[in-house]
């Protein structure tokens, strides 16, 4: 699998680390215990500026000729760069603000400066447009004894105007390793920030997201305890499986009796299988807790995207884990969960 890491050249080294293991296939340097965020920043080869830079349109040169110039100024727009190599990193408009990595680290010590938290990983997808970092919060959500879901603070930014800044909970289910921060419903539960003047104002705003965590990991606890309490059978699993991943029109021509092969992509059956085997074999699915419980098959989905699908690259993978399909499709998991925990009998209907 490709990665997208940022290479430094003059370190001759990826714009990665990690504590106690090694991450995204063994690249970036190997940290242990707590960093600062200005040890983040050294590590991580993130210890660069961006500036912007007016957009400055080059004719070809038959066009040179005929107008007796070489190109023209694109007025509105202006390209992002590192100020350490000069690449660029995107095109944004005149209200762009650049948030540097250094305020950007700075912010993330505010909020969890009590000494407690732990820096984990910090790194730079792409030509450096987007930095990422995430902190280990000292607390964690107990399932049971042996099914723990360690809690932590996700840090993004980009250079290239693609996104705000953000700060997401993530939740990590210790046995297996999946990021379940798609499963919170993300209404509510990621602070953004535009790049606009006020950004810099919001920075200060957000150091309130730690309250705003604590609050949210008790009722996620909660939620997940419950939700080991609710016993399906293997084909009430495999239904609330299919309702991920089949639409509507799929699922009335199954209900019709139509040959499932003939209705549903052999693409589409692959991933369901995949989802399957994991619901029965992936790494603590045979706790008590989610051997044959919702909890169980609510790990099989998020499981499936951290831990079975294969992505291009590494920028895919995040972008699918914490943005786009991955978090959607977890999301929806949660939600559908959630009613069952409202209403018992919905099982039923998975049969």
């Amino acid at each position: 699998m490709a990665h997208n890491l940022n290479f430094n050249q003059k370190s001759q080294e990826h714009a990665f680390f990690g504590v106690k293991e090694k991450a995204w296939h063994g690249l970036g340097q190997i940290v242990e215990g707590a960093l600062t965020s200005e040890e983040a920043i050294r590590i991580a080869h993130l210890d660069y500026d961006v500036y912007k830079g007016e957009i400055f349109v080059k004719y070809p040169s038959d066009i040179q000729d005929k107008l007796a110039v070489k190109g023209k100024l694109l007025e509105g727009n202006y390209g992002t760069f590192r100020s350490d190599n000069g690449e660029p990193l995107g095109i944004v408009g005149s209200r762009y603000e650049v948030i540097q990595n250094t305020e950007a680290f700075s912010f993330f010590d505010e909020i969890v400066g009590f000494k407690e938290a732990i820096f984990e990983t910090a790194g730079a997808l792409g030509k450096g447009e987007t930095i990422f970092i995430s902190a280990k919060l000292p607390k964690h959500i107990k399932v049971a004894n042996n099914d723990v879901v360690d809690r932590y603070l996700l840090f993004t930014n980009t250079h290239d105007g693609t996104r705000s800044v953000e700060v997401l909970f993530t939740p990590i289910r210790v046995v297996c390793n999946n990021t379940l921060q798609m499963a919170l419903g993300m209404r509510g539960k990621k602070y953004k920030i535009r790049h606009t003047k006020s950004a810099h104002d919001k920075v200060e705003e957000a150091k309130q997201v730690l309250q705003i965590e604590n609050t949210m990991a008790e009722n996620v606890r909660e939620i997940y305890k419950a939700m080991t309490g609710v016993r399906m059978s293997d084909r009430q699993a495999y239904g609330f499986i299919n309702s991920m991943f089949l639409t509507s029109t799929e699922i009335e021509k199954l209900t019709d009796g139509l040959p499932y092969d003939e209705v549903i992509s052999s693409r589409k059956r692959n991933i369901i299988g995949d989802v399957q085997k994991y619901y029965h074999e992936g790494p603590g699915q045979n706790l008590e807790t989610a051997a044959g419980t919702l909890w169980g098959v609510y790990n099989s989905i998020s499981g499936y995207y951290n831990n079975v699908k294969e992505y291009k690259n590494y920028n895919s993978r995040m972008e699918n884990i914490i943005f786009n399909t991955g978090v959607k499709t977890s999301e929806k998991a949660f939600e559908d969960a959630n009613k069952i925990l409202t209403n018992p009998k919905l099982v039923e209907i998975y049969n």
